[in-house]
């Protein structure tokens, strides 16, 4: 039997790049895997879970394996399709490296953090994060030499929208071109006015479950929006108190006209005024937005238009 390590050596030519080149999920009732668009920032960690003996040896009793993935496809064909992603687990996972092997998992747990960024200095993303944890005896075959069969895409399928292949188009730069808001019952939206650096984070609250494998589980999805108006007239001033007494509806305006309506039950909202420096700053009138909606998400469609 030769020695475990017989295999190494110096060896510059095994030297890897890392990323994640492309990667697909299947849901537990789909036929085929679809493809979760063009990557940009991957990571794909085996962090070790270890404890000391009596001589504080670290001894190995497992791996938590940790992946995350920032999809740069986000337009409205994407967001619809990832609640399924929170209410039809496990998920399997199949993410090709940059050496052609692929990490490949059937017992995934997911989560999501949408980053909605403020101009297009950035990209609209999806930050997709996958995990689980094994016994060191199943380490070794979660990377394999070669993909999984990916399956035929199936109209039954859940993931259906999505392909099997990237989709240049539905990469988008990140900005808001309008917010309007309206106060609860009331039917006509107002536009807030003119602003800088509307930002939002949309992302999944809740425990590990899964027993031992410490799989990511999610109850609540919470929004939390940043707009700092410019005006700062009385007919904007005045308003402060309104923001702060009653429920209000609120839709953020996308610079590809994507729409996303948060009603005024699900978030609140608080102004904050500043008036510091000299004249060679300006005035303004910042919205804080901030709110959630609960498993089953059943409501999460309906807020993409």
């Amino acid at each position: 039997m030769p020695d475990t390590f017989a295999d190494l050596s110096w060896a510059p030519s095994n030297l890897r790049a890392a990323g994640i080149v492309s990667l697909y999920a299947k849901l537990p009732t789909d036929v085929a895997y679809y493809n979760l668009g063009i990557q940009q920032h991957g990571v794909l960690d085996f962090n070790p879970m270890s404890g000391p003996d009596v001589l504080l040896r670290p001894i190995t009793r497992g791996h938590s394996i940790n992946l995350r993935a920032m999809m740069l496809q986000a337009k409205k064909t994407e967001f619809l399709l990832l609640d399924e992603l929170l209410n039809n687990q496990p998920v399997s996972i199949a993410a090709e490296l940059t050496d052609g092997r692929w990490f490949v998992s059937s017992d995934a747990g997911a989560r999501f953090i949408i980053h909605g960024a403020p101009d297009l200095t950035d990209f609209r993303r999806i930050e997709l994060i996958f995990g689980i944890a094994v016994q060191e005896s199943e380490v070794n075959a979660l990377l394999q030499a070669s993909s999984p069969s990916l399956g035929t895409p199936t109209p039954t399928d859940l993931l259906y929208t999505l392909t099997q292949s990237q989709v240049r188009s539905d990469v988008m730069g990140g900005g808001l071109i309008r917010v309007d808001i309206r106060a609860l019952g009331e039917s006509v939206y107002q536009n807030f006015g003119d602003f800088r650096d509307g930002r939002y984070t949309i992302e999944c609250l809740g425990p590990e479950g899964g027993g031992g494998r410490l799989i990511p589980r999610t109850h609540t999805i919470r929004f939390v929006i940043d707009i700092e108006g410019l005006q700062t007239a009385k007919t904007e001033l005045d308003h402060i108190p309104d923001y702060g007494t009653k429920f209000i509806d609120c839709r953020l305006v996308h610079m590809d006209n994507l729409m996303l309506v948060l009603p005024g039950l699900r978030v609140g909202t608080t102004a904050q005024f500043f008036n510091e420096g000299m004249v060679d700053t300006h005035r303004s009138l910042r919205l804080h937005i901030e709110g959630s909606i609960t498993i089953p998400f059943t409501a999460w469609d309906s807020y993409w238009s």
